[in-house]
């Protein structure tokens, strides 16, 4: 089984775009096809990678015991910063080859002071106490008091033309930010130290050790440092990705379009494409808004909201069984999608007659995606998340196999006509306040099976 970047590196979390996980698993898998992962490109002539990762993390072992004991010493109201730094972070960094970091003058640009603790090159690197969080201000502390020590990083990436990444710890968490073009989202690379020492997790280090060696930021221009190669190699792969996606895109509703003119059952639809009662363009419509509901079913999204994380959990020891027979198989299928998840699952308990609960939530999701009249109905997932936190009771009676579940009052839907406008979209597809009385999923909904 395929496991992601979380499962494998589980002290590593990437906030935006900043390096994306398929990225990050390139780099940690030493991909030859990436560049800047030689020996050479870290300055490490003669030595292997992993060997000079293991010796600093050997070294580095002994000076988190030291801060450790450091730090269940330090008072609650002290921030340790002298601790944190000359015990455990200088350290680290003189391992990660920036050797001895001098502290550095705060940084003035228009008028405004930013006071970061030491500077390497063009690469700006805040060091605080291990009392001071990253996201927070504190009153009184150098570097955190006007602006928490993250904020305060990524406003002098954003504002300075001379520095473009940049790293700041606190000893217990340690980020990488880049110059951000958002101003509403976060974008980094953090690894929990603490988690990382306490649990010594090795593989997490020498990720750590391969993103934060001084060799990724270590160039005459910032903008041709390694760091930055990767995220524009990122960028590229996304770009292939999505001409991808455009192609099968553009397959599929070609398929679709013709199949349903093809269809016996739709010669009222063919003949309104005849005479002109639905042009082409409405009808490309409607296709292409088919293909991305289906996509949409398709995406992780939807199996973290219709199915619980624990849920899903339950359900691993089911499928173990039918994941391992996909894998000898050589399927390729994505496992984090929720209609794998759901064939999966279904396929390993095809001897029974009673359809798991998962199924049915699924079902639901399918058809409120498919329905040509619901629109939003399976954003909100009401259902979905209902038959998986309640008391499903199965009647022996009926005529199938159904889960009894107290079903929630139908969601607020609005028929979606078909427009026969080329210009714009109807305005007619937007949500209303009444109910849909004609959608498969609000009549399901209403539906209470038998007990």
């Amino acid at each position: 089984m395929r496991h992601t970047l979380r499962d494998v590196y589980t002290t590593l979390r990437t906030e935006g775009a900043l390096l994306p996980p398929d990225v990050l698993q390139r780099i940690a898998e030493a991909d030859k096809s990436l560049p800047g992962l030689t020996p050479a490109d870290y300055h490490c002539d003669g030595e292997k990678l992993n060997e000079a990762a293991s010796r600093a993390w050997q070294r580095l072992q002994g000076r988190w015991a030291a801060f450790e004991a450091s730090r269940a010493e330090l008072p609650a109201d002290e921030t340790g910063t002298t601790d944190t730094r000359e015990r455990w972070l200088l350290p680290l960094f003189q391992e990660l080859g920036y050797g001895r970091l001098i502290g550095a003058r705060a940084i003035e640009l228009d008028g405004k002071t930013y006071p970061v603790s030491h500077l390497w090159q063009s690469t700006p690197i805040h060091l605080v106490g291990c009392n001071v969080k990253l996201d927070a201000r504190a009153a009184g502390v150098a570097g955190a008091a006007r602006q928490s020590p993250h904020s305060l990083v990524q406003e002098l990436l954003n504002r300075s033309d001379d520095h473009l990444w940049a790293f700041v710890s606190n000893g217990l968490q340690l980020r990488i930010l880049r110059d951000n073009v958002s101003l509403s989202r976060q974008a980094y690379v953090e690894f929990d130290l603490e988690a990382m020492m306490r649990g010594e997790l090795y593989a997490d280090f020498v990720l750590l050790w391969l993103l934060c060696h001084e060799s990724r930021v270590e160039a005459d221009k910032p903008e041709e440092c390694w760091l930055e190669r990767w995220m524009q190699e990122a960028q590229q792969q996304g770009v292939r990705a999505l001409d991808g996606l455009r192609s099968g895109v553009q397959r599929a509703i070609e398929v679709l379009g013709r199949g349903f003119l093809a269809h016996g059952a739709n010669q009222e639809l063919l003949e309104k494409l005849r005479d002109g009662r639905l042009e082409n363009l409405a009808y490309y419509r409607q296709l292409l808004r088919l293909v991305y509901r289906l996509l949409f079913l398709s995406r992780p999204t939807i199996a973290t909201c219709f199915f619980c994380r624990r849920s899903m959990m339950m359900m691993q020891r089911r499928s173990s069984d039918a994941s391992r027979a996909s894998a000898s198989r050589g399927s390729t299928r994505p496992q984090s999608y929720a209609s794998w998840r759901l064939g999966v699952v279904e396929g390993g308990t095809a001897t029974s007659t009673r359809p798991s609960i998962l199924s049915v939530a699924g079902s639901a999701a399918i058809r409120a995606v498919l329905s040509w009249r619901c629109r939003h109905w399976a954003a909100s997932c009401s259902v979905g998340k209902r038959c998986l936190t309640s008391t499903a009771v199965v009647s022996p009676t009926a005529t199938c196999w159904r889960p009894s579940v107290r079903w929630p009052s139908p969601p607020t839907v609005a028929p979606c006509a078909p427009s026969t406008s080329a210009t714009s979209a109807p305005k007619s597809w937007g949500v209303s306040t009444s109910p849909c009385s004609r959608c498969s999923p609000c009549s399901t909904a209403r539906q209470r099976p038998s007990t």
